[in-house]
């Protein structure tokens, strides 16, 4: 009896044991649940599904949350993290983070899984103080669509960076790049490319060609903003151009600008750079064989206040200077000579995408030449300490498979 009463009894702590585990484990879920209700359930903008709560892999690990979109035509059972890497500027210090919330699509926009992405002289810029920018840096990207339009999921995409509001002043002039209430990605108030994921406006993006490589696909942002100096001022074969830089913006804007059939100088201080355009029919030289006061147009591409001074003395009367560069300090400059000579000065930014993505489709421009070196983005500290090395061209990251 005393054997039997024994048993019994462990039975019964067994019994109680399993319940008080069952219990904690309630309780912590009980918890967990009360964190999500905190958490807001995205709408689907195309579809008017709602996707179902975040689901946690491990409470008991910090592993990351994922969540499941049901099956429907928008999406088909895909599991994505709801944080992410990426790469993130604070008080001019770039780190790696792993706890970056999973941007949530706003209406008519897209999520985007980011393939890859360059690192632009304006990212470098930003990390020096170009301006006060809190965030994940990077503009330049290529990715495929994973939340959006039926016809774009699945889909290879560029995206033009500026996402307007469609209702100030010069969004009803047509001039969304100027919205008074635009966000930038990786530069204004909206998290960029540099990480796992992003979003834009859908009516910002453009379908990548099947015969453009994802590498080359990644210069479409800056191919765009070499073909806006055309956008702005008429080129001829009249008239006699000067590109002032040889690093990776001189190097398309000098391209772009040899298609317009003009007089074409490019001029740089790296001889394996000026080779690279010359290959391509390009008259290059170096600051000595600029003549003073004898360009109709001079593009300024180095962003320095030199490159700016060898632009502007190279201009005839009534010359157009372009700034095609950002500039992290204050630029020093003579007013004076700028009046006297009628000298016209123009910022060039932002540019049209349609057209940069068929010339990278017909081989017109070429840019795998351009192309130092890619790194996944673990390794993006890394990569921003090559690209700022003199004489580097483009650095790529690697942020997902396509």
């Amino acid at each position: 009896m005393l054997i039997f009463a024994t048993l019994v009894g462990r039975r019964k702590l067994n019994i109680l044991h399993k319940f008080y585990k069952i219990s904690c484990g309630v309780g912590i879920l009980a918890r967990l649940d009360m964190e999500r209700a905190r958490m807001p359930i995205p709408q689907d903008p195309f579809h008017k599904t709602h996707s179902t709560r975040p689901i946690p892999q491990d409470p008991f690990h910090k592993t990351h949350f994922t969540r499941l979109i049901p099956q429907d035509s928008f999406h088909k059972n895909t599991l994505y993290h709801l944080f992410m890497k990426g790469l993130w500027l604070e008080n001019q210090q770039l780190e790696l983070r792993t706890d970056i919330p999973v941007p949530e699509p706003g209406s008519e926009e897209a999520l985007i899984r980011v393939c890859k992405a360059g690192i632009c002289n304006t990212d470098l810029e930003l990390t020096r103080g170009y301006y006060p920018y809190s965030g994940i840096l990077g503009h330049e990207f290529v990715g495929v669509v994973e939340r959006g339009p039926d016809n774009l999921i699945n889909k290879r995409v560029v995206g033009e960076i500026n996402a307007a509001c469609g209702k100030c002043r010069y969004c009803l002039k047509g001039i969304p790049t100027h919205c008074e209430n635009r966000t930038v990605l990786g530069i204004v108030n909206r998290n960029g490319a540099f990480a796992d994921y992003l979003s834009l406006p859908v009516a910002n993006l453009h379908l990548v060609p099947d015969n453009v490589p994802t590498d080359v696909a990644t210069f479409a942002e800056p191919v765009a903003a070499a073909l806006e100096i055309q956008q702005q001022i008429s080129i001829s074969s009249d008239d006699k151009v000067l590109v002032v830089g040889d690093g990776k913006l001189g190097q398309l804007v000098a391209q772009t600008l040899a298609l317009t059939g003009c007089d074409l100088l490019a001029i740089g201080r790296h001889a394996d750079k000026l080779a690279n355009l010359e290959a391509k029919g390009i008259k290059v030289g170096y600051v000595d064989d600029v003549q003073t006061r004898s360009f109709d147009i001079a593009v300024e591409c180095t962003g320095n206040s030199a490159g700016f001074d060898i632009a502007r003395r190279a201009l005839r009367p009534r010359g157009i200077l372009v700034l095609k560069s950002t500039y992290a300090g204050n630029l020093s400059l003579d007013a004076s000579a700028l009046v006297v000579d009628e000298i016209t000065l123009i910022g060039s930014r932002c540019g049209p995408f349609a057209p940069a993505l068929e010339l990278l489709a017909t081989g017109k421009i070429d840019v795998k030449p351009l192309i130092h070196s890619i790194f996944p983005l673990d390794e993006g500290i890394t990569a921003f300490e090559q690209a700022k090395t003199k004489g580097v061209m483009k650095v790529l990251l690697e942020i997902n498979k396509t």
